[in-house]
C-alpha cells in the first residue's frame, strides 16, 4: 500500500442531491446516490483502484442511499469481491450508470442514462487523480453499453480493453478521463435469475483478478512461424485446424455482403476462383512411439509443438499441396478430424470454388466445429465466437479487427498480416479445441459420453448435413410469397388505421409502448371497475410488469363479453401482431430484406431460393422457443422452421414435376419418453397401437367423447395438449389456460388437478422417472444425456432447481427425440447420395423433413426411406444402450410439383 493524499470525502465521491437533470429525480427517495468505497474506510490507500458499474439503484438502494445492497449487493460482495479478494489488492469503488432508481425498477432509458454520464466521468477522473491505476468492472448489459457503446455480448470480446470515453462525450463539453482499461461481466442480479451464469461469471472476474496479478497471458506468439504451401508431413496428423480468408478482406474485391457462396458469387460479382483468398492450417506434430506389452506392440502418437501453413488460393501449386493433405486426412488410419470454427461456412466455399474439394471434402472425412465442444462443455456460457473464446481461455487476444467501424481490409492476399491472422484463427481454434476437451474430461469425468468415439461421429455426420441442406437451400414460390406480401400488406395499414382512429394507439413507433401499457390497465380496470375477478397473469422477470403478450390478452378476453371495447382493442392489437410479425418475420427478409430498415439483402430469395443458416448447437446467448431453451438444430435468416401456415405453404419443389416428399414421425417425443421412463403402461399403448391422445381425452371427458362430432378437432386435441403438459411437467393453471385459449374448453382447476392424478397414476412410471431426473440435477448440478452427452447446468439451490422443474425433464425427451429425426434426415440423404440420386432433404422443422426428388426417382426414394425410418442408426444405439426397444411409425405426405 502507499499513502496518499485522499480525504474521508473519498469515500463518497461528488453528488449533487437537488439534482432535476432527469425525471427520476422526482420519483426516487434519494436522489443521486453517490459511487461509494467498499467496505471500511482506510487511511492507507492501495495505488490501484476499481469501478465496479452497475445499472441503476434499486429499492433497497433508494432507502439506504448506497450502491449494491440487498440481494444483489450480497452476491457481489460475495461471489465476485470476496471469492477473488479484489479489496485485499485495491480499493473497490461502487457506483451505478444511473444514479436514481427507475420507478418498479425498471430499465432505464437512454435519457435518463445520458443525464448521469457527466457523474461518472467525473467520478473516474477524480479516482485517476487519486490512484496509480483505475480499472472498470461493468456488470450487466446496461453498465456495458454506457461504458464501451456496445452489447454485453461484444464488451466480452474485449476483456480487458481501454475506453477512450468519447462515447460519452458527444455533444456535452464534458472533460474525459484518460482511457481506462475495462472488464465485463453479468449483473448479480441476472446471477440470482439464472444460477449457472455464475460459471461465465466466474471466468470473467478471474480475467480482471489475474491481470491485478500481472498474470493476464497468452499462449501463442504474437507473430508465428508460418509455412508457404508446405507438402503434408509423413508422421500422424491426429488433428488439422482449417480456416478460410474470403475475399472480403482483401482491398481490390468487393465488400463481403453475403455468406453464401452462391450469393457472394452472384450477388457481389465476385469470380469464382477470387471467393477464397487464402487458406491457413495449423497441427501439432506427433512422436511415433512404440510401447511393448505382453501380447503386442502398441504404437502411440504423442503430440508436440504446433505448426502452422497458409496456402494462397490463386496459386495452382498452392491449391494441390492443399488437395495433397485433405487427401492426408482421408486415408490416414486414426485421423479425428478436421477442425474449424464455422467450418460448415469453409467447406461451402471451398467446394463451391474447386471441384477437387467437392470430392475431397466429402462425408465420411470426419469434421467438428468449435462450436460444437464448446456447447459440449457449458452450453449457458455466453461466449460463442472464437475472438470470444480465445482470450477467455487464454489462448491468445486479437487485435482490433476494425478501422472507423469497418472490418479491416488488407492490401493483398499475401499481406503478412493477413496470414498472421489467419494462421492466428487455426492455431486458437485447435488450442481451444484441446482445453475445452480437457475441461470436459475433468468436469463431468472421463465416463462421460461428450468425448465419445460415437459422439464425434455423430456431430461429423450432423456437420455433414448442415452443410449438404445450407448449400441446397429451400425452394419457394415467389408470386405466391408476393401475393400474400401485398393483402397482408393491405391488412396492416388497415389494422392500424383502425388503432388511431377507433383507440388513439400507435401500434408501433412513438408512444407506442405507453400505448400497450394503457391498453393492458384499461382491460384489467374494467374488469376491476365491474367487480370480475381479473386472471393471473404473466409478469416480466425483472421489472414484474404484466406483459401484453398473447397468453395474458387472451386470458383477458376469456373473461370478457365480446362487445366490450376493451375486448375489441385486444382483439385489435392481437390482429397487428399476427399480422406485423407475418411481415416482419417472413416476408420482408424473403423479398425485400431484414432488419428494422428492411435493407439486409441476406435473406433475400435468390431465384427462388432462400439459403438460411443452419446451427448445430444454440448459436447466441440463448435460444429459446416458448420460453424453453432449445437442444434442437436451429435455422435462422429466415427462421424456415417455424414458418406459418401461410408461408410454409409457398415451399415448392425445385424439380418440375417432381415429388415433394414431407415425413415425421408420429409422436416421438412421447415415444421417446416412454422408452427412456420404461413405463410399461405408456408403452403398452404403443405396442397396441392405440391412439394416445385418444387415451387421454377419454381419462379426462369419458369413454363416450369419441363418439362427439367435435371429438377430432377439439376433444383430441384437448387429450394431446394434456399429454405434453404431463410430458414437460406444466401446472394446471397453463392447462387450463391453454384449454380455454386455444380450444375454448373450460375445466375447473380442481377438475384438471384430478385428471393430473389420474394420469399420474396410469403412467406412474414416466412420473418417477421424471423426478429421478430433478433427483439427479439436485446432486449432480446437470443431467447428461445418454450417447452424445448433450447437458445442461443447473446450478443454484434446491428451490433454483425446482424452477427449472419443466427445463430438466423436457432436456432428455426434446434432444434425443430431435436426435433421432437427424439421425434419419442424414442417413436417408446418405443413402441418396451413395445411390447417386439427385433427391435432396434439403428441410428439417423439428420433427418433419422434406425430400425433393425428380419424378423418375420417387419409386427408389420410397424404398429408401422404408429401409431407413423404421429404425435410424441414432434409435437403434440409443436402444442398444438402453436395453430395450420400441417400434418407430411415421406419417408420409406426398405431392407433385407444379400439379
Amino acid at each position: 500500500m502507499s499513502e496518499l493524499s485522499t480525504s474521508l470525502e473519498i469515500i463518497q465521491l461528488d453528488r449533487e442531491r437537488d439534482c432535476t437533470r432527469c425525471t427520476l429525480t422526482s420519483s426516487s427517495k434519494t436522489v443521486c446516490i453517490p459511487t461509494t468505497m467498499y467496505g471500511l474506510y482506510k487511511a492507507e490507500k492501495f495505488d490501484r483502484a476499481i469501478l465496479i458499474l452497475g445499472e441503476a439503484p434499486g429499492a433497497n438502494e433508494d432507502l439506504q442511499d448506497q450502491p449494491f445492497v440487498g440481494k444483489s449487493g450480497h452476491v457481489l460482495r460475495k461471489l465476485y469481491i470476496d471469492f477473488f479478494k479484489l479489496d485485499d489488492r485495491t480499493d473497490v469503488y461502487l457506483g451505478n450508470a444511473a444514479r436514481c432508481r427507475p420507478p418498479g425498477n425498471r430499465t432505464p432509458n437512454k435519457t435518463q442514462l445520458r443525464a448521469c454520464h457527466g457523474f461518472l466521468l467525473a467520478d473516474v477522473i477524480r479516482l485517476q487523480r487519486e490512484y496509480r491505476e483505475v480499472l472498470v468492472l461493468a456488470v450487466g448489459g446496461t453498465a456495458a453499453s454506457v461504458v464501451f457503446g456496445s452489447t454485453l455480448k461484444k464488451a466480452l470480446v474485449r476483456q480487458g480493453d481501454f475506453t477512450d470515453w468519447t462515447n460519452l462525450a458527444k455533444g456535452n463539453g464534458n472533460e474525459l478521463p484518460a482511457p481506462t482499461r475495462v472488464f465485463s461481466t453479468y449483473h448479480p442480479q441476472y446471477i440470482l435469475r439464472e444460477p449457472s451464469s455464475a460459471l461465465a461469471m466466474k471466468r470473467h472476474v478471474q480475467m480482471l483478478s489475474d491481470y491485478l496479478d500481472g498474470k493476464l497471458d497468452y499462449e501463442l506468439d504474437d507473430l508465428l512461424d508460418i509455412a508457404v504451401a508446405p507438402m503434408p508431413p509423413k508422421y500422424h496428423l491426429g488433428r488439422l485446424s482449417l480456416d478460410i480468408e474470403t475475399y472480403g478482406i482483401v482491398k481490390g474485391h468487393p465488400k463481403q455482403r453475403y455468406f453464401h457462396p452462391r450469393k457472394s458469387h452472384k450477388l457481389d460479382h465476385v469470380p469464382v476462383q477470387d471467393l477464397v483468398q487464402t487458406v491457413g492450417l495449423s497441427w501439432r506434430g506427433t512422436k511415433r512411439e512404440t510401447i511393448r506389452e505382453p501380447d503386442q506392440d502398441v504404437i502411440v502418437f504423442t503430440p508436440s509443438v504446433l505448426h502452422h501453413a497458409i496456402f494462397h488460393m490463386d496459386d495452382v501449386t498452392h491449391r494441390r499441396r492443399l488437395w495433397a493433405w485433405i487427401r492426408k486426412c482421408q486415408k490416414e488410419e486414426g485421423f479425428e478430424y478436421l477442425l474449424g470454427q464455422n467450418i460448415v461456412f469453409d467447406l461451402m466455399y471451398l467446394r463451391y470454388a474447386y471441384k477437387e474439394a467437392r470430392i475431397l471434402l466429402e462425408d465420411p472425412l470426419p469434421i467438428m466445429d468449435l462450436m460444437v465442444l464448446n456447447y459440449l462443455h457449458d452450453e449457458s456460457r455466453p461466449e460463442k465466437s472464437l475472438k470470444a473464446l480465445a482470450p477467455l481461455f487464454r489462448v491468445t487476444k486479437y487485435g482490433d479487427t476494425k478501422e472507423n467501424g469497418e472490418y479491416k481490409r488488407y492490401d493483398t492476399s499475401r499481406t503478412p498480416e493477413l496470414v498472421q491472422y489467419n494462421c492466428q484463427d487455426t492455431a486458437a481454434t485447435l488450442r481451444l479445441a484441446e482445453k475445452l476437451m480437457s475441461e470436459i474430461k475433468g468436469f463431468y469425468g472421463n465416463e462421460t459420453k461428450k468425448l465419445s468415439p460415437f459422439c464425434m461421429k455423430w456431430y461429423s455426420q450432423l456437420l455433414w448435413l448442415i452443410v449438404w441442406m445450407s448449400e441446397e437451400g429451400l425452394n419457394m414460390d415467389k408470386d405466391s410469397l408476393t401475393t400474400l406480401f401485398k393483402r397482408s400488406e393491405k391488412a396492416l395499414h388497415a389494422i392500424m388505421r383502425c388503432g388511431r382512429e377507433l383507440y388513439d394507439m400507435p401500434f408501433r413507433g412513438k408512444g407506442s409502448e405507453k400505448a400497450k401499457r394503457r391498453m393492458m390497465d384499461s382491460a384489467i380496470g374494467a374488469l376491476e371497475h365491474r367487480g370480475l375477478d381479473w386472471p393471473e397473469l404473466e409478469v416480466t422477470d425483472k421489472k414484474k410488469e404484466i406483459r401484453y403478450s398473447a397468453d395474458n390478452r387472451n386470458a383477458l378476453m376469456n373473461v370478457m363479453p365480446h362487445d366490450w371495447p376493451e375486448y375489441k382493442e385486444l382483439k385489435l392489437f392481437g390482429a397487428y401482431q399476427d399480422v406485423s410479425g407475418l411481415m416482419d418475420r417472413y416476408l420482408y427478409p424473403l423479398l425485400v430484406g431484414g432488419g428494422k430498415k428492411h435493407d439486409k439483402q441476406d435473406t433475400v430469395l435468390l431465384n427462388g431460393i432462400t439459403y438460411p443458416r443452419w446451427f448445430p448447437v444454440p448459436s447466441e446467448f440463448e435460444d429459446q422457443a416458448g420460453g424453453t431453451k432449445q437442444a434442437r438444430i436451429v435455422a435462422k435468416g429466415p427462421p424456415i422452421q417455424t414458418f406459418p401456415p401461410v408461408v410454409k405453404a409457398a415451399i415448392t419443389g425445385r424439380f418440375p414435376g417432381g415429388w415433394m416428399v414431407w415425413f415425421d414421425y408420429s409422436q416421438i417425443e412421447l415415444r421417446t419418453a416412454a422408452l427412456l421412463s420404461n413405463d410399461a403402461a405408456m408403452i403398452q399403448v404403443f405396442l397396441d397401437g392405440t391412439d394416445l391422445h385418444e387415451s387421454t381425452a377419454k381419462l379426462m371427458f369419458g369413454d363416450g367423447i369419441v363418439n362427439d362430432p367435435n371429438y377430432r378437432s377439439k376433444y383430441r386435441q384437448a387429450g394431446k395438449k394434456f399429454n405434453f403438459r404431463a410430458l414437460y411437467r406444466g401446472g394446471v393453471k397453463v392447462a387450463q389456460q391453454a384449454l380455454m385459449k386455444e380450444l375454448g374448453i373450460h375445466l375447473s382447476l380442481s377438475t384438471i388437478a384430478a385428471i393430473d392424478r389420474d394420469f399420474m397414476a396410469k403412467y406412474k412410471t414416466l412420473t418417477q422417472w421424471q423426478t429421478g431426473l430433478v433427483d439427479t440435477v439436485q446432486q449432480k448440478g446437470f443431467y447428461e444425456l445418454p450417447l452424445i452427452g448433450q447437458s445442461r447446468l443447473f446450478l443454484g439451490g434446491k428451490r433454483a432447481k425446482r424452477k427449472k422443474m419443466n427445463e430438466i425433464v423436457n432436456l432428455p425427451v426434446q434432444a434425443l427425440a430431435a436426435d433421432i429425426m437427424l439421425s434419419a434426415q442424414y442417413e436417408l440423404w446418405s443413402h441418396l447420395r451413395r445411390a447417386g440420386l439427385k433427391a435432396i432433404v434439403p428441410c428439417n422443422v423439428y420433427d418433419a423433413a422434406l425430400i425433393e426428388c425428380p419424378e423418375y426417382e420417387i419409386f427408389h426414394v420410397r424404398r429408401i426411406m422404408a429401409e431407413v425410418l423404421p429404425n435410424p442408426p441414432f434409435y437403434q444405439e440409443l436402444c442398444d444402450e438402453l436395453g430395450r426397444t420400441l417400434p418407430l411409425e411415421y406419417e408420409v405426405k406426398e405431392s407433385r410439383v407444379g400439379i
